[in-house]
């Protein structure tokens, strides 16, 4: 695997706990979540004319999401005195062992983020700015709870974000906090984000993305074969 050093303002984590199912693969140009080794999520960039990239998810992705779910949060915030790693020990738990870095940023600009649908598919965009790739569908966003956080934000609380990205990728998914995201964007406010990036990644899982790629194009022709060899082109 590639291995980069700590980032400026980021901290280091070990995640060590064998049982970590999700594993974030790839380099500057993809990304590749899986869940007990199977495809869930895919992120790239190409060349179609223009700057765009590529999200396409299967339905592995509801059980990345249902894992997530699942976990304790004792994370409290920028304001906790812990060290990062201890904040974030339930996160880290989840994950393949490996490096990765932590670091609490501001996060929030005008463009638009990336949401998925329901069911499995893909969805292009064209630009440079990173964005947070949601990992649940609409149809799961509770509007009751979005007026929650809307009511407690503008309180004055601010509850985090928690994204997982690679060390030299603009984009990278959202893991927790789909209700805090769209009432943060609702308010027009900036949110903080305990973001975590990979420093070791594998690389890509081509077979198994291939696999997971064809599917998804029997039932989403806007997956072109152009963009499926884009994304399995060698590096």
């Amino acid at each position: 695997p590639r291995v980069q050093p700590v980032p400026p303002g980021y901290a280091l984590a070990i995640a060590d706990d064998p049982r970590g199912v999700l594993d974030l693969r790839g380099d500057d140009l993809h990304m590749q979540l899986a869940v007990h080794g199977v495809t869930a999520a895919l992120v790239w960039w190409y060349d179609g004319g223009s700057t765009g990239r590529y999200f396409a998810w299967t339905h592995a992705l509801d059980e990345a999401v249902a894992l997530v779910a699942a976990l304790e949060r004792p994370l409290l915030g920028p304001a906790d005195p812990r060290p990062l790693p201890e904040q974030a020990a339930a996160w880290l738990a989840c994950l393949r062992p490996g490096r990765y870095g932590l670091a609490w940023i501001d996060g929030g600009g005008a463009d638009p983020d990336i949401t998925r649908s329901a069911s499995q598919g893909a969805y292009s965009w064209y630009g440079d700015e990173g964005r947070i790739v949601e990992t649940q569908p609409e149809s799961r966003i509770d509007p009751a709870r979005v007026d929650r956080f809307t009511a407690e934000i503008a309180a004055g609380a601010r509850p985090p974000l928690i994204t997982l990205g690679l060390w030299d990728s603009h984009d990278g998914f959202l893991l927790d906090g789909h209700h805090r995201l769209r009432a943060y964007r609702r308010l027009g406010l900036g949110y903080p984000q305990l973001s975590i990036v990979r420093l070791d990644p594998p690389p890509l899982d081509r077979a198994d993305a291939r696999a997971s790629l064809r599917e998804l194009q029997r039932g989403d022709r806007t997956l072109t074969d152009w963009a499926i060899r884009d994304f399995l082109a060698p590096p």
